[in-house]
C-alpha cells in the first residue's frame, strides 16, 4: 500500500514541475512579446 502512495507522490510532483516549465515558457513568450511592443510605440 504505501509504494504505491508513493509512486503517486512522485507522478503527482513529475506532473507539477512539467507544468511549472511549461509556465516558465509561456511566460516568457509574454514577456518578449511585451518588450516587442515596447519597442515599437
Amino acid at each position: 500500500m504505501t509504494i504505491i502512495i508513493g509512486i503517486a507522490v512522485v507522478i503527482t510532483i513529475f506532473s507539477i514541475e512539467v507544468q511549472l516549465r511549461k509556465l516558465n515558457k509561456t511566460n516568457q513568450k509574454i514577456v518578449e512579446l511585451l518588450n516587442e511592443i515596447k519597442k515599437k510605440e
